[in-house]
């Protein structure tokens, strides 16, 4: 079983924000580039952002009910990660300008921050009710439907944003991974496509593309297309796990172990790494890398209380059966094929 990379995170790129009256900035994104309020470059570094935060106090004190200043305190506050504080600010500038559509779907791009994803849906429906013609707000509702297991929304919402924007990448990416979980795979791929056809640097888009050639039993496009993930993006653990995938079921174990040990080091908590990895050292007669493969395996899932006490059980028994202490030093070195 291949795993699809999870697509649904809300990157946007947004047009030039439009200077507020007040000279605070209407239209940012908290994914997008931040602006400080009296204009001038986007804001990069934490620094920036902290003056900003500072220029926002302070207009927010001279004028304590302009919507435009929390709204765009609220964005740095996102930025920041602080997502209970721009919160507030959203609301205080809903409050304050209850038709600030872009304040609504920035609201629903923090509950969605947050894994509320019903009252993310909220947020989005009244900006889409606001502006029906913000198909940003229409792609994020569908990434929110998508989690929840509402697919067929999912898919209206997408096909709706790339009506109202053509040349939305990310939305025909985001409804191949709908028409994938459907089991629409043809579906699928033709959304794939068109996202790679308009953002050939989507490294997503190959990955996910791939994991679907592959369900189809087409496992040298697979290939291709993680080869061509991994040459965008090289640090995507997921790419490698699935080329290990495709490399073990054509017989090609030492590079199927490269690949694991790569996927390894870019997300060390990845427990099925390690777990396909110990079984194909088993497999090349690797037994102490092996055992120190299932022993993290084990400790991994254990701590992500997967079935705490059967893995446990399996662990000592493993253990036993070897003779060994996990814990030792001497399993630091392991055989010198460990690989």
């Amino acid at each position: 079983m291949f795993r699809l990379v999870a697509s649904l995170v809300l990157i946007l790129t947004l047009a030039a924000p439009a200077q507020a009256a007040v000279g605070a900035w209407a239209g940012l994104s908290p994914n997008g580039p931040a602006l400080p309020p009296s204009g001038g470059p986007p804001l990069r570094t934490e620094p920036d952002l902290a003056r900003a935060l500072h220029d926002y106090d302070a207009a927010i004190a001279r004028n304590p009910d302009d919507p435009f200043a929390y709204h765009g305190r609220a964005v740095i506050w996102h930025r920041l990660g602080e997502l209970e504080r721009a919160i507030a600010d959203y609301d205080r500038a809903i409050a304050l300008a209850p038709a600030y559509a872009e304040a609504h779907r920035d609201l629903g791009d923090a509950w969605y921050g947050r894994d509320e994803f019903l009252r993310a849906i909220a947020g989005y429906a009244k900006a889409v009710d606001l502006n029906p013609r913000d198909f940003i707000a229409y792609n994020n509702r569908g990434a929110a439907n998508e989690i929840l297991g509402f697919l067929d929304r999912a898919i209206a919402d997408y096909t709706k944003s790339v009506e109202l924007n053509p040349g939305y990448a990310r939305a025909y990416r985001n409804r191949g991974d709908a028409w994938d979980k459907k089991g629409e795979s043809a579906r699928a791929i033709a959304d794939y496509d068109k996202a790679i056809a308009l953002n050939p640097r989507d490294y997503v888009a190959y990955l996910n593309r791939g994991a679907t050639f592959n369900n189809m039993g087409r496992p040298e496009r697979a290939l291709a297309d993680f080869n061509q993930s991994i040459e965008l993006n090289p640090d995507v653990a997921l790419s490698y796990w699935n080329r290990a995938i495709i490399r073990v079921n054509r017989g090609d174990v030492d590079e199927a172990i490269g690949d694991f040990s790569r996927a390894i080091a870019l997300d060390p908590a990845d427990a099925e790494s390690y777990a396909e990895r110990g079984w194909l050292r088993a497999r090349r007669g690797q037994i102490i890398s092996a055992i120190k493969d299932l022993a993290m395996t084990l400790r991994l899932r254990i701590a992500r209380s997967e079935g705490a006490r059967r893995w446990v059980e399996l662990f000592q028994l493993v253990a036993d059966m070897f003779g060994f202490d996990p814990e030792s030093p001497a399993l630091e070195t392991g055989d010198a094929a460990g690989g």
